[in-house]
């Protein structure tokens, strides 16, 4: 006889930040359910390392700053990313692990657009 479905919930945010906290492995959450992450290629780690260096010095001009691949990008109270590369412009935020406002983002898979991401700048960088 086969088993019952396991029914899954969704994570609050506190939720996943503390499993994330935990995991080896990291995982983005997408409408409160936890998705795990691939590794990346060389070719993507020197293409992510490339813009970082290009951006650096004119966000840093602009009073902007730049994250890669390990900072969290929070979309919605459930939804939270790993955008390959950010810039965050303004003050720093209460939280040192994401943000949730942000200048220019990039991602070589796509990264599912919300109204309050969608098309988001703050002027060249």
């Amino acid at each position: 006889m086969a088993e019952p479905a396991e029914i899954r919930r969704p994570l609050t945010l506190e939720a996943y930040l503390e499993e994330e906290a935990r995991n080896p492995v990291r995982h983005e959450l997408v409408r409160g359910f936890p998705r795990a992450m691939a590794g990346a290629s060389r070719r993507h780690n020197l293409l992510v390392v490339a813009l970082v260096a290009a951006l650096f010095p004119r966000a840093r001009e602009k009073g902007c700053r730049v994250h890669a691949e390990t900072f969290k990008l929070k979309v919605t109270p459930d939804t939270v990313y790993y955008p390959d590369l950010m810039v965050v412009c303004g003050p720093q935020g209460k939280t040192p692990f994401w943000k949730n406002a942000l200048a220019w983002s990039w991602r070589s898979s796509p990264l599912p657009q919300s109204p309050r991401t969608a098309g988001r700048r703050c002027g060249p960088i």
